[in-house]
């Protein structure tokens, strides 16, 4: 065996998840009122930040785009809608995943097998595994949640009389969507989707210590896990901060019933109509102003670099990366917003109905991620002239008619809505009757639809909708 030293020079490309994108994904989700929450604790936390005039305008933060007072907006109680229409149901796991899978360019088969797989969540958002309720999956066991996966998945090809690879590939397409991860078998492939949509290759350190060493890295076994990577301790240390920020229970923001609790909702977003056009605001009311203190400034101009240098410093930078971070968050929300008005303006400035779309089309329309744009508009409410409504409505899937023109599931919902009105109380139309009706305007869809699109407008179904 011939052995040496000897060194050599490699250039590789790595993506890392740096803690100010980390932070920017955590504050895109949030709503006005929890970012309000979280903002009230980096005040009492973080004593280099103050409430005042936002982002002012001083040395540390030449670097950030302030943000244009135009797409601020502060409001009096005349801008807000009425109390009882700022009542929501809070929208459970399910219901937030089937949302994106009717959004998406499935097609029938798919999303017969997408709400198969649904039925097959557990609480925590994982492929049910297990006959009872149990903790999360230890990432310490052997392989039997992948058996247990590949048992559930040849059971729904089976009953659905498909391939499983066809009800494979619908699952991993669904732990790409938001919050990524669900309907993973183990907590080793809900981690490893989310480094997937992260944009983390197989090749990545990140990605083979979740893939191969997991057991490793819950027994703190860092030495096996540098000695079979071939990897400094740099990069190790590097990898563990990412892999920290990840989450092993994706339904963690989400009600563990279906039957979910009634809440108040204020809106995040405004659209005024200005002539034919719409300006879109984003609410701030509430909001803290925040600004770097001037003292611990001063301070760290004068102290040495010593424990107290070292404290303020990382206080300001946490500072800098959270008001950026927000900055980015209320761009990437105004930039979704104004892409749904541009799509969806006759809706907005006519009495006309929605044209179908989807996350896709705004997401390559913004250059931005599904799961980004999914993020943006979950838990979101913008109060437009027509009154409040949840981000999500503007969203909706592609009905072909027999003539070759799209129509929005929206859309037929509202003829659905206005052929029930008018409606012989004595003979109501039953689904199978609509599903009829509907055919008669070359629009062709399943009787479960009809029934899915009655009850989401709180119709009952026929026999409880006769008058004698």
């Amino acid at each position: 065996m011939n052995l040496e030293i000897k060194q050599t020079l490699k250039l590789s490309q790595s993506l890392v998840m740096t803690p100010q994108l980390q932070l920017s994904l955590r504050l895109l989700a949030m709503n006005r009122q929890e970012l309000a929450q979280t903002l009230q604790t980096e005040l009492l936390e973080n004593p280099t930040l103050e409430e005042d005039t936002y982002l002012e305008n001083i040395e540390w933060t030449e670097n950030i785009e302030v943000f244009s007072q135009k797409n601020v907006l502060r409001s009096d109680a005349n801008d807000f809608p009425d109390i009882d229409q700022t009542l929501r149901k809070e929208e459970s796991l399910k219901e937030h995943l089937l949302w994106q899978i009717q959004m998406s360019d499935m097609n029938i088969i798919e999303r017969e097998i997408a709400d198969c797989l649904l039925g097959e969540l557990d609480d925590q958002g994982y492929l049910d595994i297990h006959s009872t309720d149990k903790p999360l999956q230890s990432i310490v066991e052997t392989d039997q949640p992948a058996q247990m996966t590949y048992l559930i998945i040849q059971r729904l090809a089976q009953q659905l009389e498909v391939p499983t690879d066809w009800v494979e590939n619908v699952r991993k397409r669904i732990m790409h969507y938001d919050p990524v991860g669900c309907l993973a078998g183990d907590v080793r492939e809900c981690l490893l989707a989310q480094l997937e949509v992260l944009g983390f290759s197989q090749k990545t350190i990140p990605y083979q210590i979740v893939d191969r060493h997991l057991a490793d890295l819950e027994r703190h076994h860092h030495r096996v896990i540098l000695q079979r990577l071939h990897i400094q301790e740099a990069d190790l240390s590097t990898a563990l901060r990412l892999i920290e920020h990840l989450e092993p229970n994706p339904a963690r923001s989400f009600s563990s019933s279906y039957l979910s609790d009634t809440q108040f909702v204020s809106p995040d977003i405004f659209v005024t109509k200005n002539g034919d056009e719409f300006s879109v605001a984003l609410n701030d009311n509430g909001l803290p102003k925040l600004k770097l203190n001037h003292f611990y400034l001063e301070q760290i101009k004068k102290h040495k670099k010593d424990a107290s240098f070292l404290f303020i410093q990382e206080k300001i930078r946490a500072a800098l990366w959270l008001t950026k971070a927000i900055y980015q968050r209320q761009n990437t929300i105004l930039r979704v917003t104004q892409t749904i008005i541009q799509f969806q303006k006759k809706w907005f400035s006519e009495d006309l109905p929605l044209r179908p779309l989807t996350l896709q089309k705004v997401a390559e329309e913004i250059g931005m991620h599904e799961s980004t744009v999914s993020r943006v508009t979950s838990g979101k409410f913008v109060l437009t002239p027509k009154g409040l409504f949840d981000l999500k409505y503007f969203f909706s899937a592609a009905i072909t008619t027999t003539e070759g023109e799209s129509i929005s599931g929206e859309a037929v919902k509202e003829i659905v809505k206005k052929m029930i009105a008018a409606e012989n109380v004595q003979h109501p139309y039953s689904d199978a009757q609509l599903v009829l009706e509907l055919a008669r305007q070359n629009i062709f869809i399943a009787r479960r639809t009809i029934a899915k699109y009655r009850e989401s407008l709180d119709i009952p179904p026929s026999h409880q909708r006769k008058r004698w």
